[in-house]
This record gives structure tokens, sequence and C-alpha cells, in this order.
């Protein structure tokens, strides 16, 4: 008997002590890291001006003017942006209106303030046409584009026989007639229903503001 087993004998069962509990701090750690792996994947991932890193970022500065600023102030939002857009260059306007309501195009324009910048005004509607209207920057009529049309062409040909692709061509017909009081009939009756397949594409590059 070897010298270690000599010195135990008579003292029993030897014990084994418990595993410790890993208690709220242990269990806080996983949690955390992968908070923070998807913080950073997402980060990574998704582009610039997604709702997400733009609500970050701005929650952020305000944390920073509000707690870490000797002086809180809201002067931050006035700061020169990291990425700066020419208005008149960078933007495109997205008007999206429908038969019986193009008339308040120009009215909506107008109220508008006079120093706005707006030069890129795409109108999108159920049929195609065009809107007297003149400022500084356009002194033409707007022309108006049948995303509708555009949509069905590309996108939803599959979908003939949806309700509110049947009423997009009875409105289509009435307008190819020259049935505008039809039409107009039409478009008072069931034109917000095609509001969901006015979809466009603004330029490559460009920010777009839908109205």
């Amino acid at each position: 008997m070897s010298k270690v087993s000599w010195n135990r004998v008579g003292q029993g069962t030897r014990m084994h002590p418990r595993p410790r509990s890993r208690g709220l701090r242990g269990r806080v750690r996983p949690v955390l890291a992968v908070v923070v792996a998807v913080f950073f994947i997402l980060w990574l991932v998704l582009p610039y001006d997604s709702t997400i890193r733009l609500a970050f970022r701005f929650n952020w500065k305000r944390f920073q003017a509000s707690w870490l600023s000797p002086s809180p102030s809201e002067r931050w939002v006035y700061d020169r942006p990291r990425f700066p857009i020419d208005v008149g260059r960078d933007v495109v306007v997205i008007v999206k209106t429908g038969f019986g309501t193009r008339e308040r195009v120009p009215a909506w324009l107008d109220a508008l303030s006079a120093g706005n910048e707006f030069r890129d005004i795409m109108v999108i509607a159920d049929s195609e046409g065009h809107i007297d209207y003149a400022d500084e920057h356009h002194n033409e009529k707007l022309v108006v584009y049948d995303a509708v049309g555009h949509s069905l062409r590309l996108h939803l040909r599959a979908h003939g026989d949806h309700p509110r692709v049947k009423k997009y061509r009875q409105l289509a017909e009435a307008l190819y007639k020259g049935e505008e009081a039809l039409a107009l009939d039409y478009s008072r009756t069931f034109g917000w229903e095609l509001d969901a397949m006015k979809v466009c594409r603004p330029p490559p590059g460009a920010w777009r503001v839908d109205c």
C-alpha cells in the first residue's frame, strides 16, 4: 500500500466539492455575447441608410448630447453631416396619385416652402398623363407615369385574375374609350385599392421622398 493510500485509511469516503452555481453573472454573459455578436453582424450587413442603423445613430447622438456632454443641448441636430446631401441633385420626390386625385398635385407642391430645392419630381398613378405645374425649376408639364401598368407588365403577370387587377383594367378601358366621367367614377370608387400596385424604382444612387 502506498503512503498516500495509507494516510487515507480511516478517513472514510472522500467528499467531492459541489459544483458552484454559475450565478446571475454566469447566465448573463452568454446572452450578452449573443447580443453583441448579432449587433455587429447587423451593423456589417445592413446598408448605411437602413432603419435600424439610422435609429441607433440617432439615439446614440441623443445619449451623447444628454449624458456625456458637459452642457446638454440639441445643437448636434444642426451639425454638418458626415455625408452631406444636395437636395436638388440627390433627392427624388415621388408623388403617388390617381386619375381622380391628380388635380391635387400642384396644390401639394405649392404648399412646400418657397425655398425648397426639389428639382426631380416623379408622379406615379394608375394611368398616364400630364399635370400643369410651373415653378423655379419646372416650366413644363409634369409627366404622370402609369405605375400600376408597369407593375403588371413586370411583376404581376401571374396575378391577372386578382380583383384589383380587374378593376385597374376597367379603369384603363374607360380611359381608352374616352369615357372620362366613367373613369372618374371608377377612381373615386376603388382608386385607393390600386395604391398597393403603384411601385417604382428611382434612379440609382438617389434618395427618395414618397408622398
